[in-house]
């Protein structure tokens, strides 16, 4: 039986139960909590605007271990000064410090004055290593998803009827931010060199400046289909949408709806044409993904060549099922999390 723990976390504007962009760190502490964990959570919040100062944080969280009473404090994708607050009230308490980061979490400085860093993100080994952090202190995680949210669909369903001519149209589906030229252009050129009668048709489903490329390009391209960046909830039923999904470049860093894009793409078990570099994929996702130059012809014939072959996209399409299930399950990746936890809490008690 897994020990409970009494854990006060720091350094979110957290909203239990949320749905809303940049609620990672929000339902981490909702599986914990579910897990059977007591929870205390200190907010930032705002003081006339601003954010409390990193002194006013410290004694908050100071006087709440007092009355908590917590094995561990946590920073969960905090400010600099958030981490530095937690790294003082846990000295003070004298129990363990733990900080969590998530994909393109910036460098915060104080890293290596942690208990354990965990860091969710592809090169998360790299990450830690770069930012001073010893190896008995660090944790490594795959950037989790929620393999029951995000599955292959049973059958299509109305959202691809919506957007889909025909039965046989081989949808290639990109979404995410489009703060990145190179992007659109890929997907525009992508669109310009599939044949106009064939079956290939582009679904982009983006936010960003160069969004307004991909709308000015749907005039004259009849393959090319724009929608808005889907809500968190509605995610699922998007991705299982797509015949092929897209990945022209690795994604934005300030793109909040998909820190784990990979890992969503694989969940819904469906094959992938990338530009990722072969050093950014983990072993095992090779049959998952296609990999193409980041130049709209290449990425036209990867995709054109994937589209005329049935047998090849659900062969790879199991793979990418499997990968996320095996790889990036939020379940196999937060209860390794837990153990360490656990781990932390014991060794101090003893």
């Amino acid at each position: 039986m897994t020990r409970h723990l009494r854990l006060l976390a720091h350094g979110i504007d957290y909203t239990p139960h949320s749905a809303a962009e940049g609620s990672r760190a929000s339902a981490l502490v909702d599986w914990l909590a579910a897990r059977g964990h007591c929870l205390s959570v200190v907010s930032t919040s705002r003081d006339n605007g601003r954010r409390r100062s990193w002194g006013a944080a410290k004694e908050t969280l100071i006087a709440a271990a007092h009355s908590f009473r917590p094995d561990l404090i946590a920073a969960l994708t905090p400010s600099a000064s958030s981490a530095t607050a937690v790294i003082g009230a846990a000295r003070a308490a004298g129990v363990p410090a733990w900080l969590h980061l998530e994909e393109a979490a910036p460098p915060l400085g104080v890293e290596g004055d942690f208990t354990c860093v965990s860091f969710a993100a592809l090169d998360a080994e790299e990450q830690l290593a770069r930012r001073g952090v010893a190896e008995r202190e660090a944790l490594p995680l795959a950037p989790w998803v929620d393999t029951r949210a995000i599955a292959p669909p049973d059958a299509p369903g109305p959202l691809r009827a919506a957007f889909t001519r025909a039965a046989d149209d081989i949808v290639a589906l990109y979404v995410g931010s489009c703060a990145d030229e190179r992007v659109a252009r890929i997907l525009i050129e992508a669109a310009r060199a599939v044949p106009t009668r064939g079956a290939v048709l582009f679904v982009a489903a983006v936010k960003g400046p160069a969004a307004r490329l991909l709308a000015a390009a749907q005039a004259e391209l009849p393959r090319l289909r724009l929608l808005r960046l889907p809500l968190p909830n509605e995610l699922g039923d998007l991705l299982g949408a797509a015949d092929i999904h897209l990945l022209p470049m690795k994604a934005d860093a300030d793109e909040p709806l998909l820190p784990a894009r990979l890992a969503s793409l694989l969940a819904s078990g469906r094959p992938i044409v990338a530009s990722l570099p072969a050093t950014g994929l983990p072993r095992g996702l090779g049959h998952a993904v296609v990999m193409s130059p980041p130049t709209g012809p290449a990425f036209a014939a990867a995709i054109v060549d994937l589209a005329a072959r049935p047998a090849e996209r659900l062969s790879r399409g199991l793979a990418a099922r499997r990968a996320a299930e095996d790889y990036f399950a939020k379940e196999r990746v937060l209860r390794r999390l837990e153990r360490r936890l656990v781990a932390l809490a014991e060794r101090r008690a003893a």
